[in-house]
């Protein structure tokens, strides 16, 4: 369904930027400063620009956004001029110096894309996002939409006011894009939409004598539109009269069953995944892969009661069954490894005797 799939709320809005200066001395336009504030916005901690930063992204600072993202859109994409023949445009005197229309934005637009967990897609998911945004990070968020209309930070002052603006702008995500999900409840899972397999089978099977049938059909059709007055031309005429009403039956059925299908398409398509991995579970899942990972590396070389003891260890410290702590924190690669145990000295290796030489 638009805006919600697999237990993820999808939300895309666009807040239109103001046009002008800001009232102050330095007389920056409101696109330009947008840009700076954006800018001095600490990012995650996820990439090799930016695991080394001491700042952290203020979305950080919540375990219910997987993804979010500031876009400044100035105008929409120029493709070129639209083509066309040239020897038409020659004989239509079209002059290619002048310029064809083009689209444009009254102002630029601040796109705010968001993927968060919700247990549905109703307002009321919405509104305990943005509360938790509102919480968390709300100079941030002054900041920035404060270059945007209608959002005066003299009135939105309150996680309700924040909400409705949030709602002003939205638009509907048509498509939604999860990048992990797990089968959390197969039951759940929405139903195939059923198609009639069988009957397009019985129509190839038979597909011969229905082209026959067709084509006797047509014939006694022209002959009764073309031919001289006789019985066969009235036999004729009485198969065409048959035929054609049966034919119309049959597109009518096949029209008919044409529009059930688009409609349960439609239908089928506001259906949404069950519920999948939270972000609590993604980052539980990411910690245990990278202390799991240490500890092959740590343990190479041990035999089997130094290993058990050592894997003993290794659940302790980590707490699988523990999703809220020891886990990845949101917004950084990786956290510090375990406390390494140095591994055993490998034994000393005694040459083999042998008699003779091998070469």
């Amino acid at each position: 369904m638009p805006n919600y799939d697999g237990g993820h709320y999808f939300l895309t809005m666009l807040a239109p930027v103001r046009n002008g200066t800001m009232p102050d001395q330095h007389r920056f336009s409101w696109r330009q400063t947008l840009l700076a504030r954006l800018a001095e916005m600490p990012n995650s901690q996820v990439g090799v620009t930016t695991r080394d930063d001491e700042a952290a992204s203020p979305f950080s600072r919540n375990t219910m956004t997987h993804l979010a993202r500031f876009v400044l859109i100035d105008a929409p994409p120029y493709n070129g001029r639209e083509s066309g023949d040239s020897l038409l445009a020659k004989i239509r005197q079209v002059d290619p110096t002048v310029h064809q229309p083009v689209d444009a934005l009254p102002t630029p637009y601040l796109l705010f894309a968001a993927d968060f967990d919700a247990p549905d897609g109703s307002d009321q998911s919405l509104r305990a996002f943005t509360d938790t945004l509102w919480s968390t990070m709300r100079p941030e968020l002054t900041r920035i939409f404060a270059c945007c209309y209608g959002f005066d930070a003299a009135t939105i002052t309150t996680a309700e006011a924040f909400f409705r603006y949030v709602k002003a702008c939205q638009v509907e995500t048509t498509f939604p894009f999860n990048d992990y999900w797990r089968p959390a409840d197969l039951a759940r899972m929405p139903a195939d939409l059923p198609l009639p397999t069988k009957a397009l089978g019985v129509i190839g099977r038979y597909a011969k004598p229905i082209l026959a049938v067709l084509g006797i059909w047509v014939l006694c059709f022209l002959f009764a539109a073309v031919g001289h007055d006789s019985q066969a031309r009235d036999a004729a005429s009485w198969v065409a009269r048959r035929g054609g009403l049966v034919l119309l039956l049959i597109l009518l059925g096949v029209g008919g069953y044409l529009v059930w299908i688009y409609n349960a398409f439609k239908a089928k398509a506001q259906v949404s995944f069950p519920p999948g991995a939270k972000l609590p579970d993604v980052l539980k899942s990411i910690y245990l892969q990278q202390r799991f990972l240490e500890f092959v590396i740590e343990n190479q070389g041990r035999g089997p009661a130094e290993l058990h003891a050592a894997f003993g260890r290794f659940l302790r410290d980590t707490d699988p069954a523990r999703e809220a702590a020891p886990t990845q924190p949101p917004g950084v690669i990786r956290t510090p490894p375990l406390q390494a145990v140095p591994a055993p000295a490998p034994a000393p290796v005694t040459p083999a005797k042998t008699e003779g030489v091998v070469a």
